[in-house]
């Protein structure tokens, strides 16, 4: 154990504030203290020449936490080798040896190249790849607490001698792990498998999403057929009705029509009227404009009552079926002096 004791007697004699930048290995947390991480590194080197390590390895720590000297990292270094975390005491070397080239610190970038070159070829390499077509179906993939990035799938990776948990899942789907047991030197490969996702579970039956359509209650679709035969029924009967009164109208002018008639032909028998009898040309226009005006609204009456008792004769029955057809008849009925039309069937 001379080399540690060697070790011991340069840490102790170089003063821990010898400050580096942030390390690459670690993470550091808290506020700088210079003075304090003084004392914990010498408190810890002269554990460590006791060989005290399980005493000395948190005063190394907390020292680097305080101030990231390269005496502290070099404690850190040697506790994690000491430990057996080999890879992580490599990593500590790796960077005390490029601060301390930086910094021209001969002793301690030397005692760092022995370290490495005593440490290296113990270091345990774990190899992570996918099975053929995994890529497909996992999502994740973590050791221990880290997740392991797609750039380092398919390498050999420094870890530390010891059991590793593999953990991989696949998007809404299949979990695996394996536990890795790892010694110094070896070197393993773990194939994750590729995963299943999850099929969709059936859920229980139930009513189907209501769609654009609404469906209609049979209680509500038969009120809604009843409503909508009332409706035409009505139709009907206010188109007959308003056809009736036109009719009735027309039939009025074409009473007019007739009595103006009646008065020319007194005032003109056979035509034969005095160019100036004005009583005589009124009653002729007269009659003439009211034959005009009987004839529209008589047929605009037999339009609207034909299309009314077309309505009505349509519309659904109580039962929901139409009327019977030919249940009804119209016949229009004009007259020299009147017109009119006759309505029969089953009511």
């Amino acid at each position: 154990m001379s080399d540690r004791r060697a070790l011991a007697i340069a840490l102790a004699l170089a003063p821990a504030a010898a400050l580096a930048p942030a390390p690459a290995y670690g993470e550091r947390d808290g506020e700088r203290d210079p003075a304090a991480a003084e004392t914990l590194f010498g408190e810890a080197a002269a554990l460590m020449a006791e060989g005290k390590w399980e005493e000395a390895c948190p005063r190394f720590e907390a020292s680097w936490e305080l101030d990231p000297a390269r005496g502290a990292l070099l404690g850190v270094a040697e506790c994690h080798a000491v430990a057996g975390e080999l890879a992580s005491a490599w990593a500590a070397y790796q960077q005390l040896r490029a601060e301390a080239a930086a910094a021209g610190d001969r002793q301690r970038s030397r005692i760092a190249k022995e370290r490495i070159e005593d440490v290296e070829p113990r270091i345990p390499r774990l190899v992570i790849e996918l099975e053929d077509d995994a890529e497909r179906g996992v999502v994740e993939i973590r050791r221990g607490g880290a997740t392991v990035p797609e750039v380092q799938l398919g390498v050999r990776v420094f870890v530390d001698p010891g059991t590793h948990d593999i953990r991989a899942r696949a998007e809404r789907g299949e979990a695996w792990s394996r536990a890795v047991e790892i010694e110094e030197g070896e070197t393993k490969i773990v194939t994750v498998p590729a995963l299943a996702r999850r099929k969709q579970e059936p859920t229980a039956a139930r009513d189907p999403a209501p769609s654009s359509s609404v469906p209609v209650p049979p209680d509500s679709a038969s009120r809604y057929q009843r409503s909508s035969a009332e409706a035409q029924r009505w139709l009907g009967y206010s188109a007959v009705s308003g056809g009736a009164l036109s009719a009735a109208a027309g039939v009025g002018f074409a009473i007019r029509s007739y009595r103006q008639h009646g008065r020319y032909d007194e005032l003109c028998p056979q035509d034969e009227c005095e160019p100036d009898d004005d009583e005589a040309g009124r009653a002729r226009r007269h009659a003439e404009g009211a034959s005009t005006l009987a004839t529209a609204f008589i047929g605009v009456g037999l339009v609207a009552m034909t299309g009314g008792i077309v309505l009505w004769a349509t519309s659904p029955s109580p039962s929901g079926s139409p009327s019977s057809p030919g249940a009804l008849r119209l016949a229009p009925q004009v007259g020299q002096a009147s017109a009119g039309a006759s309505l029969s069937g089953r009511f």
